[in-house]
C-alpha cells in the first residue's frame, strides 16, 4: 500500500473555518438587491423615472438573481468557485458602477425623463447586480456544503444563507448611520462593499476534502488494481437465505476507490451484505482470521458520503424534469418563495 497519502484536516481546523468564514462574507455581500428600496426613491427622482419603471428596474435585478441560478450551479458543480467568484466580481462593480454614473450624470437639461435606451441599461444595470449576487450565493452555500460532514452541513450551509438574508440589513444599516441622503457615495460603497468581498473569495472559498470516516483508510488508486467488486444486486442475499431491499436513501454501496474498509472474511459467501447493521460475531471472525486472513471489502457509506463521493445518479438536463424529488422540491422552493 502507498505511503503517500494527502490526509483531510479534521472538522475543526482553521483551513474548514476559513472556508466557512470566507462563505459567509461572500453570501453577506450577495444578497444587496433587497436593498433596492434604500435608494430607488432618489433615483427615481434624479432621473424622472415613474414608479412603474421603478419596479421594472427592481424586477430586473431579482430577474437576474433567478434566471443564472441553474447556470450557476452548473458551473460550480463542475469547474468549482472560482469562476463565479470572479464573474460576480465583474457583474457588481459593473452593476452598481453603472447605476451609480446614471445617478451623478442625472439628465440633461431640458429632459424631464430618462431615455427608453438609457432605461434599458440603468435595468441591465441592475440584472447584472442580480446575476453576480446569485454566483457569490451558489459559490459560498457550494463550498460550505462540499466542506462539512452530514453531521455539521445543515448548521453551516443555513449560516451562510442567513448572511444573504442579512445582507440588505446591513448595508441598509450602513447607509442609513453614514450615508443619509448621500445616494451617490452609497452605490458607491454597494460597489465596492459587494465586489471585493468576492475577489477575497476568489482566494479563500474552495471546498475541502472530507475526512475518512470512520473505518475507513483513504489509499490511492494504484493500491486496488486487483481489488474486485461485485456488481450491485436488486436484492441481498441473507444468511438465512432469504432477500431484503436495500434502501438507496439509508445506504449506498461504495464504488470509490479513495474509500476501503478493513473487515475479515469469515464465509467466503459473496452474497452477504455488508452494511452498518450487519455485523460479524467475535468468533466467526478469529475463524476467519486464522483461516483466511486479512481482505479489504467494501462497505456502505451514508448518504451524504456517497455525494460527497460522487457515487449517486447525477441527474441533469432532461433527466432531471423527469426526477419527482426535483419537482418536489421545485414545488417547495416556489411556495415558500412567495411567503
Amino acid at each position: 500500500m502507498s505511503t503517500n497519502r494527502s490526509i483531510p484536516p479534521p472538522l475543526v481546523s482553521l483551513p474548514r473555518i476559513t472556508t466557512l468564514v470566507a462563505s459567509l462574507l461572500v453570501a453577506l455581500s450577495s444578497g444587496t438587491n433587497y436593498v433596492y428600496s434604500a435608494y430607488s426613491p432618489q433615483l427615481g427622482a434624479r432621473l424622472g423615472i415613474s414608479h412603474t419603471q421603478l419596479n421594472a428596474v427592481a424586477l430586473s435585478g431579482n430577474v437576474g438573481v433567478y434566471v443564472s441560478g441553474p447556470g450557476w450551479g452548473r458551473i460550480v458543480d463542475t469547474r468549482g468557485p472560482r469562476i463565479l467568484l470572479a464573474s460576480a466580481f465583474l457583474c457588481l462593480l459593473g452593476g452598481y458602477m453603472g447605476m451609480r454614473t446614471f445617478y451623478d450624470d442625472g439628465l440633461p437639461k431640458g429632459v424631464a425623463h430618462l431615455s427608453v435606451p438609457g432605461f434599458i441599461t440603468l435595468c441591465a444595470c441592475n440584472f447584472l447586480t442580480g446575476v453576480g449576487g446569485s454566483g457569490g450565493l451558489a459559490s459560498a452555500v457550494n463550498s460550505t456544503a462540499k466542506t462539512f460532514p452530514d453531521k455539521a452541513r445543515a448548521s453551516t450551509t443555513g449560516l451562510v444563507i442567513s448572511g444573504f438574508g442579512l445582507s440588505a440589513f446591513f448595508f441598509s444599516t450602513l447607509s442609513h448611520l453614514f450615508f443619509a441622503g448621500n445616494t451617490s457615495d452609497f452605490f458607491l460603497v454597494l460597489a465596492l462593499g459587494t465586489s471585493f468581498p468576492m475577489i477575497m473569495g476568489f482566494f479563500l472559498v474552495r471546498p475541502i476534502p472530507l475526512p475518512a470516516q470512520d473505518g475507513y483508510d483513504i489509499v490511492e488508486d494504484a493500491d486496488l488494481e486487483e481489488e474486485e467488486y461485485e456488481p450491485r444486486s436488486p436484492s441481498l442475499h441473507l444468511r438465512n437465505g432469504s432477500t431484503s431491499r436495500l434502501l438507496d436513501h439509508d445506504f449506498i454501496e461504495p464504488r470509490h476507490s479513495h474509500y476501503i474498509h478493513h473487515a475479515d472474511d469469515t464465509t467466503g459467501d459473496s452474497h452477504i451484505p455488508l452494511t452498518q447493521e450487519v455485523q460479524l460475531n467475535a468468533s466467526t471472525q478469529a475463524e476467519g482470521h486464522e483461516t483466511h486472513g486479512i481482505s479489504r471489502r467494501a462497505r456502505s457509506l451514508s448518504r451524504g458520503a456517497a455525494m460527497a463521493l460522487e457515487m449517486l445518479p447525477n441527474l441533469h438536463g432532461k433527466k432531471l424534469f423527469k426526477a419527482g424529488d426535483f419537482w418536489l422540491l421545485f414545488s417547495i422552493l416556489s411556495i415558500l418563495g412567495q411567503a
